[in-house]
């Protein structure tokens, strides 16, 4: 999976804030494709969003 994928599971899966969060950074990497401090961003975020104890995830994904 690469950082768009998962970034596109983190807003339609995530918290509300997780999902904002996401978009936005969908929008600034599709500007700056390899800008390598966005991609560690959305890394971060998408090992958030997968460790995030209350979170409840869709079970048909």
């Amino acid at each position: 999976m690469d950082v768009l994928d998962q970034l596109r599971e983190v807003q339609r899966n995530g918290a509300v804030a997780q999902g904002k969060k996401a978009e936005q950074l969908l929008i600034l990497i599709a500007a700056e494709p390899n800008n390598p401090k966005l991609k560690l961003e959305a890394t971060v975020l998408f090992n958030a969003y997968l460790n995030d104890p209350y979170l409840t995830r869709n079970e048909n994904f």
